[in-house]
């Protein structure tokens, strides 16, 4: 009886941990993040352990920046700061550049879970 009891509180304990950790820290490790302006174009960005994993409805060049398409011109979307997939995160600040020239700041503000 003992040895059922340990196997149903170990159970018990392994069930807790999974619902209480495990699954949360997944949760919060993947984000989508979206900019969105006063025309209604988005741009969005997904987060996956620190590192910025891909923009939807853009094209990625290379690590270091990336390329969305506004009105089918190519703008160039340079990040001034990493993002971490901590919630406490608001916004996201970023410059879209044509020509490098900035034209404008634009920011994350929500994330879609």
């Amino acid at each position: 009886m003992n040895n059922k009891g340990a196997t149903l509180t170990e159970l018990l304990v392994v069930i807790v941990l999974v619902t209480v950790v495990l699954i949360p820290t997944v949760h919060s490790l993947h984000k989508t993040y979206i900019w969105q302006d006063k025309d209604d174009k988005r741009i969005a960005v997904r987060i996956l352990n620190n590192e910025i994993e891909e923009y939807l409805s853009s094209k990625s060049e290379s690590d270091s920046s990336k390329y969305v398409y506004l009105n089918n011109i190519r703008w160039e979307l340079l990040f001034n700061a990493t993002a971490t997939p901590d919630s406490s995160i608001k916004k996201i600040k970023a410059s879209i550049i044509r020509n490098k020239t900035c034209y404008a700041e634009i920011y994350f503000l929500k994330y879609a879970e």
